[in-house]
């Protein structure tokens, strides 16, 4: 007699997000990268990230190695992912006088269960949610007339 193990299947999604100033001046612009990663062991689609900027920036533009990104919903549809892919968003922003200044992301969206995160539960310490944050700096002007 023949007994067969099933095995669950699943694909480990991971984010990491980057800035490249973290301490920018008010008004110029900002890079976030946000980088996806699927550590298997099976492919997924139906992939999903959100990432909205918060209110201490404006949106400029994105470029994405998959998939499109809304900045209205901040909604990035990635929708296929190969065993070992990486997948790389990049938006750009200017940086508001006020807001938050906080920038997180989660996948919101897998049609396959992750070993170590639920996609779209807000928990901040699991793999599939990464945020990054600037302090920006003031833009001043010391004039003096005599």
């Amino acid at each position: 007699e023949a007994t067969t193990v099933p095995v669950p299947t699943s694909a480990d999604l991971s984010l990491t997000k980057t800035v490249d100033n973290a301490t920018p001046l008010v008004g110029s612009q900002v890079t976030f990268s946000l980088q996806l990663n699927n550590a298997g062991p099976q492919a997924t689609d139906g992939v999903a990230v959100t990432d909205l900027l918060p209110s201490g920036y404006t949106y400029v533009s994105y470029t994405a190695t998959a998939g499109d990104y809304n900045p209205a919903t901040g909604l990035w549809t990635v929708g296929n992912m190969a065993i070992a892919a990486t997948h790389t968003l990049q938006i750009t922003a200017i940086v508001n006088a006020t807001g938050n200044y906080t920038n997180n992301a989660e996948v919101t969206a897998s049609s396959q269960p992750d070993p170590d995160s639920a996609p779209n539960n807000g928990v901040t310490t699991e793999d599939d949610y990464a945020e990054a944050t600037t302090v920006p700096v003031p833009t001043s002007a010391d004039l003096s007339l005599t």
